[in-house]
């Protein structure tokens, strides 16, 4: 996608103006505290061109993070570098570069705006002809945190050209957080046997902390799905997978494109990257994403994990999907034993009734204070009938993030009343 405008919180569309050919030497590397623009070490004709960019202020609101395009608020240098198309570094005979040149506040070329953000031109000589143009944005500390590239423009004396360019922000960090923002690490569905989309919000951020708000990242994150079986809990024995898969649309240039899969790839912050959870496997089963900075030096990642959340019960008088328990005066109905398996260690198990509710359990059940278990993760605990009446109530479980409900139906006991059988009275025969 080609823009053609720099406005805040935004990338940059970069003008350039190219004036009359001429020639120039001579070349040196300043610093971003440096002013100073250096003329190319070439021999080529070139155009004298003017580029202005516009840099964002330091403000990290609402307002900002609602432009639809990004450069870092850190940014403090640019370097352009010009060269002949089909032509790469080192060949200096070819090669026009602006040097770094010092983009910060009150630089010489800068002016503030009224909303903080700042203009800045740099003026450097281009190849006439048809050039690539490869420009690197740093922060204060000569660290690169943008770059991008715009290739094949043609580039003619006494008059003016425009090139435009994407800058792709440098990934420093990746973490994960709910759809709503949350920070997290850990995501969690209930195992209820029915289909369920996880979202997971991605955030990667430069080296000053900035989030990368939009346009290409300048590397590709790789995300990559593992899961872990559960145990059968009725035998012990090793569980299914093929339970989840990842879900990536991205949106290049000519239209959206979804993968599915264990594996998959985000290039820009407008990706969405979601899990797909068919709500199965046994308690215990969970899943591992890792996220990988393509290329990226030092090497930056990130793991989270999904576990679903599994209600289980060997008792007879239950039923999984929804859970359901009878209870009833009989001795084999008169409680259940309910598994509570979340592959998570952080995870704090509950059972209450909804009291002062017209499903509260208190009159019908007596609800067992919740046990830790460890293989798989969990807490077990007991429901019993407390009176003979014919009811109904629910019981709210939680693993301390996500709750569900048990319905619970209890009955009167049932009165056997056996009849003995019938005594057969011989009678005399009539006479």
């Amino acid at each position: 996608m080609r823009l053609h405008k720099i406005s805040a919180l935004a990338v940059t569309g970069v003008l350039i103006a190219a004036g009359c050919s001429g020639g120039g030497s001579g070349s040196s590397t300043p610093s971003a505290a440096s002013s100073k623009q250096n003329s190319p070490t070439t021999a080529q004709s070139k155009a004298t061109t003017t580029i202005k960019v516009r840099i964002p202020g330091q403000s990290k609101t609402s307002a900002d993070k609602r432009q639809p395009k990004w450069v870092s608020p850190a940014t403090q240098g640019v370097q352009v570098n010009v060269f002949a198309t089909g032509q790469t570094p080192p060949d200096s005979l070819q090669i026009a570069t602006s040097g770094l040149i010092s983009v910060a506040a009150n630089a010489p070329g800068c002016n503030t705006n009224g909303d903080g953000s700042r203009t800045c031109t740099i003026v450097i000589p281009a190849p006439v002809g048809t050039d690539d143009f490869v420009f690197t944005t740093y922060d204060g500390g000569n660290n690169p945190i943008g770059t991008g590239t715009d290739p094949h423009q043609v580039i003619a004396s006494g008059t003016s050209n425009l090139v435009s360019v994407t800058l792709g922000g440098v990934i420093n960090s990746v973490t994960t957080a709910t759809a709503a923002g949350t920070p997290a690490t850990t995501f969690v569905a209930l195992a209820d046997s029915n289909p369920h989309t996880v979202p997971i919000t991605v955030n990667a951020a430069d080296l000053d902390g900035f989030q990368i708000l939009a346009d290409p990242y300048s590397a590709p994150i790789a995300v990559n799905l593992t899961e872990t079986a559960g145990v059968v809990p009725a035998t012990g024995a090793t569980g299914s997978v093929g339970h989840t898969t990842l879900t990536i649309a991205t949106r290049p240039v000519g239209g959206a494109n979804t993968t599915t899969g264990r594996s998959g790839t985000l290039i820009s912050p407008t990706d969405t990257l979601s899990l797909a959870y068919d709500g199965l496997g046994e308690p215990g089963y969970f899943v591992t994403v890792t996220l990988t900075g393509v290329g990226t030096s030092p090497l930056v990642s990130d793991t989270f994990t999904f576990d679903p959340f599994y209600i289980t019960s060997t008792s007879a008088n239950f039923t999984a999907a929804p859970p359901t328990v009878f209870l009833d005066q009989s001795p084999s109905d008169s409680s259940a034993t309910i598994n509570l398996a979340e592959n998570n260690p952080n995870s704090t198990f509950t059972a209450t009734t909804l009291t002062g509710t017209a499903t509260d359990c208190t009159p019908l059940l007596t609800i067992g204070s919740v046990s830790t278990t460890s293989t798989p993760i969990g807490g077990t605990f007991l429901l019993s009938e407390a009176t003979a009446t014919n009811g109904s109530c629910t019981v709210e479980v939680s693993d301390g993030t996500l709750s569900a409900n048990i319905a619970v139906s209890t009955s009167q006991a049932t009165t056997v009343i056996t009849i003995p059988p019938q005594s057969r009275v011989r009678r005399a025969p009539s006479r």
